[in-house]
């Protein structure tokens, strides 16, 4: 009786070319990390940016700041406050982009998509030499406070010419309480010390000295002329080193008088 090992035969094994299939899923894993990466910067960059710009600029109301802000994420505005090289303004005000309201919110929920505006106005500091556009807006939110800056084409340009000029005053308010006649002005910044006096027997007030770090300054004059008086205008002269001028000042007949 004859008794073997069947014999095995060997075979060489030939790699099998990998499937397609295999790699595909690797692909579409690192499409998606692409897409989801781009996408959480893009909210990030978006939530991190803020649009400003600088909406006019006049003697009397000094410079004028909108920032636009659209945050990708919902959130709720409280307050911002905008900061300049040249002055700042703590108590910007809100506006409601999605609503015809011209009153302020004192808070605003802004959905995805929208935007909230801050307005603020600047009146320069004419002793700092005015060279950056640069604006700091500080936003409060009900999720913390958010930091941007952004620049402001023009601030600077602006700060300078209202302080190289002479100053210049505008009727802000008045009253009339039978023949006393009141008028509040607010004046200009100036670029160098300023005294400003009354010269007109019609009216009365205290002169006034406007130094470069006040901004915008009140000064009030009284008349006990009645409305004849008051539709006169009111002549002041401002003294400086070096020079003076007289301003004719707008009368406050128009605001106190039939």
């Amino acid at each position: 009786m004859v008794t073997g090992t069947p014999t095995v035969e060997a075979q060489a094994s030939t790699p099998r070319p990998e499937s397609p299939a295999r790699g595909r899923p690797i692909a579409i894993v690192l499409l998606a990390v692409v897409l989801l990466g781009g996408t959480a910067w893009w909210v990030f960059d978006r939530q991190t940016s803020i649009d400003v710009v600088v909406t006019g600029s006049s003697s009397a109301r000094g410079i004028a700041i909108e920032a636009d802000y659209q945050p990708v994420l919902p959130t709720t505005v409280t307050g911002a406050t905008i900061r300049t090289e040249v002055g700042s303004d703590d108590g910007a005000s809100l506006y409601d982009n999605s609503t015809d309201s011209d009153v302020p919110p004192e808070s605003m929920a802004v959905r995805a998509g929208r935007s909230v505006s801050i307005y603020a106005t600047v009146f320069p500091d004419c002793a700092v030499n005015a060279t950056s556009d640069q604006v700091v807006v500080t936003i409060q939110t009900t999720d913390g406070a958010r930091r941007f800056e952004a620049p402001a084409d023009g601030l600077a340009q602006a700060a300078r010419r209202l302080c190289s000029g002479r100053p210049e005053f505008s009727l802000s308010q008045a009253s009339r309480d039978h023949d006393v006649v009141t008028a509040t002005y607010v004046t200009t910044p100036v670029a160098r010390a300023v005294t400003v006096t009354v010269r007109t027997d019609d009216y009365e007030a205290p002169s006034i000295r406007i130094e470069p770090t006040d901004g915008q300054v009140e000064w009030t004059v009284t008349t006990e002329g009645g409305c004849t008086a008051a539709e006169r205008p009111v002549v002041a002269e401002a003294k400086w080193r070096g020079g003076s001028t007289t301003m004719r000042l707008e009368p406050p007949a128009s605001y106190v008088c039939p």
